[in-house]
C-alpha cells in the first residue's frame, strides 16, 4: 500500500483557469532563496534546481526575429516583475483576454530556426487580440509579494515546475482532458463552430473519472463505495429563471448569436460547466452529488467530505462583474482568485480532522496565452484514435502551475516526473492533465491500464502511461499551515478598477496629439513610461498639456 492510499482519505481538486507557470510562479521562492528545500524525484544530471524566471527574459517586438538571416529591426521587450507598488501593479494583468485558440497557442510558440527552444511569439500574438490596456501587459509576471496566496502554498507545500496542460489550446479540451483522458480529436473549445460556437459542445457519453468511480462501486459491492461531489458557486446560466443571477450580465454579452445563442441558452441553463460538458456519470448520483462552495464548507465542518472532491471556478466569460468571480482567468483580477485559492485553503485546514488526511490539488487548464519560457515537449502519447487534420496529438500544451498540499508533503518540495529539458532519454514523460486521473485510479486500487478487461475505467492511451504522483506522498504528517494574507493590488495612481480604461484612454490620448498610431504607442511603451514618471492626476495632467504644447496643440 503506497502512502497515498494510507494516509489521505480525502482528494480536493481546484482546475483555476488560464495561467502558465512563469505568469504566476516564475519568481517562485523558498525563504528568500531561489532554490527548493526539496526535490522528487532527487536531482537527476544535468537537472536544474527550479526552471524559473531569471531575468533575462524578453520577446521581440517584430517578426524579423524569426527570419533566418535578417535584416533584423525587432527591439527586446523585457519580461518585466510585476512587483508592489509599481506601474504594473494591478490586479486585472494583462489587461485584455489573451489568445488562447490553437492558432493563438501555435503563433506564441513559434521559435527562431537558430533557436528552436525558445517559445517567443508571445508578445506578438498578444498585438493582435488585445483592446484593453497596452501590449505590454503581456510581459508582466507576478513576483510572491504581489502573489502571495499560491505562492506561498507553493513555498510551504509542493510544487512541480514541469507540469503541462495536456493540448496546446483552450479551456474546453484541457478540462475534458483533465477528466476523460480525452478531447475527442477537438483542438478548440467547439467542434461545431456554427451551432454550438457560443458555449462549446456537450462532450457526451464518454467515460470520465466521475463515471469511473461509479462503474468501480457498481463492479465491486462488497467494497466501501468511492464517494465524490462537484462544488461550484453557481449553475452555469439560469437567467431564464432568475433574472438576478450574476451570470445574467455575462450570458447577455457573450450569447448574442440568435439561433446559436438560443441553442447554448437552452443546452446549458440550469446547469454547472461540467455536468454540461461532461455529464456522464452526472446521471447516477447513487455516489456522487452536486454542491455549491456554501456545501463544501459545511461537508467540511460536519466531516462528511466525500473521497473526491472537484471545484469548479466561476471564470470569465460566465459574468462580468468582478464581484462574482473566483479565479485567475485574465482579464479576470488575480485577487479574486487569490481570495478564492485563500477561501478554500482556509475551509480545510480550519478543521484539523478533515484537514490531517487531506490532499488539495490546484492546478490550470491551460495557460490562456499568459507567458512561459519552455517550450513544450513533443513527446506526448495520443490519447485514442480521434484525429484532427492539424493537430497530431503528440505534443503537450505550454506549462501550467499544479501544486499538491497535504499535511503529508515535505515542505518546500519541486516535483517532476520523468522529463525535464536536458534529460537524454526524450522518451521520458512530464506531468499533465492526466497524471490527476492516473494517480486518483492507483489511489483506489482501479485498473484504469487494461481497456479490454475494464473498458468503463479506461481513460485514453495517454491516461494508461501517464506518470503518477504519489511517490510525492510522504508517511510523515505536518499540519501546522501558514495563514494566507492577499495583496492590495489595487495601490497606485489609476485603481484597480478603472486602470485598462485609463491605459487606453491614455494611448488614444497620445496617439491623437502625436499623429502615431494607437499600435504605434503601445509598442513604444509610451505610456509605460508615463505611468512610471507620473507620481499623481496633478502630474499626468502637467505631462499631457506640456506634449500638446509641443505638438502645437491644446
Amino acid at each position: 500500500m503506497s502512502n497515498m492510499q494510507s494516509n489521505i482519505k480525502h482528494v480536493v481538486h481546484l482546475m483555476l483557469e488560464n495561467r502558465s507557470f512563469d505568469s504566476l510562479l516564475g519568481w517562485l521562492r523558498w525563504d528568500d532563496q531561489d532554490r527548493p528545500k526539496n526535490h522528487v524525484p532527487a536531482l537527476r544530471p544535468n537537472e536544474k534546481e527550479f526552471y524559473g524566471l531569471d531575468g533575462t527574459e524578453w520577446l521581440p517586438s517584430n517578426f524579423t526575429y524569426f527570419l533566418r538571416e535578417g535584416p533584423f529591426t525587432y527591439k527586446r521587450e523585457k519580461i518585466t516583475k510585476i512587483t508592489p507598488g509599481s506601474a504594473w501593479d494591478y490586479c486585472e494583468m494583462p489587461a485584455s483576454d489573451p489568445g488562447e485558440e490553437f492558432e493563438h497557442v501555435k503563433a506564441q510558440l513559434k521559435a527562431a530556426p537558430y533557436a528552436t527552444l525558445k517559445p517567443m511569439g508571445y508578445y506578438l500574438d498578444y498585438l493582435t487580440v488585445y483592446d484593453f490596456g497596452s501590449a505590454s501587459d503581456i510581459l508582466g509576471v507576478f513576483v510572491p509579494d504581489t502573489l502571495p496566496c499560491l505562492n506561498t502554498l507553493a513555498a510551504r507545500f509542493a510544487a512541480s515546475d514541469m507540469w503541462f496542460s495536456s493540448v496546446p489550446t483552450q479551456t474546453n479540451p484541457n478540462r475534458a482532458f483533465s477528466l476523460c483522458g480525452t478531447s475527442l480529436g477537438r483542438i478548440n473549445n467547439n467542434a461545431d463552430l456554427n451551432t454550438y460556437k457560443l458555449c462549446g459542445q456537450s462532450y457526451g457519453n464518454i467515460n470520465n473519472i466521475f463515471s469511473v468511480f461509479n462503474a468501480f462501486n457498481t463492479n465491486n459491492p462488497s467494497q466501501p463505495p468511492i464517494t465524490w461531489k462537484l462544488y461550484s458557486r453557481w449553475n452555469w446560466h439560469d437567467v431564464a429563471r432568475d433574472p438576478a443571477h450574476p451570470f445574467e450580465k455575462g450570458w447577455h454579452s457573450w450569447h448574442k448569436g440568435k439561433e446559436a445563442g438560443a441553442l447554448c441558452f437552452d443546452a446549458t441553463k440550469g446547469k454547472y460547466f461540467t455536468p454540461y460538458m461532461f455529464p456522464k456519470g452526472f446521471d447516477n448520483k447513487q455516489w456522487g452529488a452536486i454542491g455549491t462552495v456554501h456545501d463544501f464548507k459545511k461537508d467540511v465542518s460536519e466531516n462528511t467530505l466525500p473521497d473526491f472532491s472537484y471545484i469548479e471556478p466561476a471564470f470569465f466569460p460566465q459574468t462580468l462583474d468582478p464581484n462574482d468571480l473566483t479565479d485567475y482567468h485574465p482579464p479576470e483580477s488575480v485577487y479574486a482568485g487569490e481570495g478564492f485559492v485563500k477561501e478554500i485553503f482556509h475551509t480545510l485546514t480550519s478543521h484539523p480532522q478533515v484537514w490531517a488526511n487531506t490532499l488539495f490539488i490546484i492546478t490550470f487548464d491551460e495557460h490562456g496565452g499568459t507567458y512561459d519560457h519552455l517550450m513544450p515537449p513533443k513527446n506526448a502519447v495520443p490519447p485514442d484514435t480521434n484525429t484532427n487534420p492539424d493537430f497530431d496529438f503528440k505534443r503537450y500544451g505550454v506549462r501550467i502551475p499544479t501544486l499538491l498540499i497535504s499535511p503529508w508533503v515535505t515542505p518546500g518540495t519541486i516535483f517532476r516526473a520523468g522529463y525535464y529539458p536536458e534529460v537524454a532519454d526524450k522518451t521520458q514523460l512530464p506531468f499533465d492533465h492526466t497524471s490527476v486521473l492516473a494517480s486518483l485510479c492507483k489511489w483506489k486500487g482501479i485498473n484504469y491500464q487494461n481497456k479490454q478487461q475494464f473498458p468503463d475505467y479506461y481513460l485514453g492511451d495517454r491516461t494508461a502511461v501517464a506518470p503518477t504522483f504519489d511517490t510525492v506522498i510522504t508517511n510523515t504528517s505536518d499540519t501546522s499551515t501558514p495563514k494566507l494574507m492577499q495583496h492590495n493590488c489595487s495601490a497606485g495612481l489609476t485603481g484597480v478598477v478603472k486602470r485598462r480604461e485609463l491605459l487606453r484612454s491614455m494611448t488614444r490620448g497620445v496617439a491623437e496629439i502625436t499623429g502615431q498610431s494607437e499600435a504605434d504607442v503601445a509598442q513604444q511603451g509610451i505610456v509605460e513610461e508615463i505611468l512610471i514618471s507620473c507620481k499623481n492626476a496633478a502630474e499626468l495632467e502637467a505631462y499631457f498639456r506640456d506634449l500638446a504644447a509641443q505638438h502645437g496643440k491644446k
